[in-house]
């Protein structure tokens, strides 16, 4: 017999999400990191042997007490929707399935924003028309309920939903919950009734300081003695992606080499990327030096996401972002150096060319890259490359 009452409320209040506590006799408690909690019972189809979730009630307002009170006249609910798939399908609700897919899958995303968006996404466009409707309800008309009004306004974000909607009804078709063509299909479907996506979008460019105005930039930086000017001048002359600088470890630098390499895992192309160490970036992690296991570290904690935009916008910058330095540098090589090309993109670690190209060449132009960051860093120091 499955033990049950195994937790108190004093584990559910000491207890931070994201997690899944057991009660036993198939009662849980899913736990979220935005501090919301909800009540579900977990019971095995007699049929299709399949594990299905029911959410009955969300905590704190139901009491653990309660919920085990409650619990028995759930299974029996579900038991008695469960003597056919049809019945199934009427039993469980799209909420219910989606709110269990993401649980499922999301230790996959890489990082906690983009799975926040998934659930930020769904809450606001999908659930108020189709969240508490069975799966079995699901169809066109509905889509488009859901996508028209964002479709034009919106497009990226309708474009996010539309694909998050289509993988949670593929999901509930591999578990037997749902045996229609899929209604937020694009191609063959969609593409019919809705106007192409990539022909609405207008392409939003992080704005950039114009790079002939970086050299008197980067001096008033030098002249600052916030950890944040470090991280930002090492940014600006690593041509990385803030978050990439923000989360740097003394593990993924090697001083004897001259190299600082960023795992696949903390890079936007899910690639390992190595960036050359020029004698100015080395000076700053020397100025920066802690205990701490990050290069740019304040308490121990790296500085915080908003420290970069908060320092430009002190110093009358506040009209670009740390991110459009990229464009800057990206505009420079172009006008200025002599270096192949395509060593421009790897230093900012894009992909260069076809995904065949990319098995078969392993050249990452780290030599003429060595080339190009020393000359940019005298540019940026008020010399020009030679």
């Amino acid at each position: 017999m499955a033990i049950a009452n195994k937790l108190t409320q004093k584990r559910i209040l000491q207890t931070e999400g994201p997690a899944v506590l057991n009660d036993g006799n198939g009662l849980y408690i899913r736990l979220r990191s935005t501090g919301h909690a909800s009540w579900f019972c977990r019971i095995r189809h007699h049929q299709t042997k399949k594990l299905i979730d029911k959410v009955f009630g969300q905590f704190p307002e139901m009491s653990l007490r309660e919920a085990r009170n409650e619990l028995e006249q759930v299974k029996n609910r579900i038991l008695n929707h469960c003597f056919n798939k049809e019945s199934t399908h009427q039993m469980l609700c799209f909420q219910d399935y989606a709110e269990s897919y993401i649980d499922r899958k999301e230790a996959e995303w890489r990082n906690q924003k983009h799975r926040q968006q998934w659930r930020n996404t769904l809450r606001d466009y999908a659930y108020p028309v189709i969240g508490s409707l069975s799966i079995s309800e699901i169809n066109t008309p509905l889509l488009l309920e859901i996508l028209d009004p964002i479709w034009r306004t919106k497009t990226e974000t309708a474009t996010r939903v539309r694909q998050r909607i289509e993988k949670i009804l593929d999901g509930a078709t591999v578990e037997g919950l749902f045996d229609k063509p899929n209604p937020a299909r694009w191609k063959g479907h969609l593409s019919h009734i809705l106007p192409d996506p990539n022909k609405l979008r207008t392409v939003k460019h992080q704005p950039s300081m114009p790079y002939q105005e970086l050299p008197a930039f980067v001096a008033d930086l030098r002249q600052r003695e916030a950890l944040s000017a470090r991280l930002l001048e090492f940014v600006i002359l690593t041509a990385c992606r803030q978050s990439e600088a923000r989360l740097a470890t003394h593990d993924e630098i090697d001083r004897a080499n001259r190299v600082w390499t960023i795992p696949a895992s903390r890079m936007k192309t899910n690639r390992e990327h190595r960036v050359p160490l020029t004698d100015r970036m080395l000076e700053i992690m020397d100025e920066c030096e802690t205990d701490s296991h990050y290069l740019f570290a304040e308490g121990g904690s790296p500085l915080s996401i908003n420290a970069l935009r908060m320092l430009m916008h002190r110093m009358g910058a506040h009209v670009y972002t740390p991110h459009g330095f990229r464009s800057s540098f990206r505009h420079w090589c172009s006008t200025q150096s002599q270096i192949a090309s395509e060593a421009f993109e790897y230093a900012l670690a894009h992909q260069v060319g076809s995904a065949t190209r990319l098995a078969y060449d392993r050249d990452d132009y780290f030599c003429q890259r060595i080339i190009l960051m020393a000359q940019w860093q005298k540019y940026a120091a008020c010399l020009m490359p030679e």
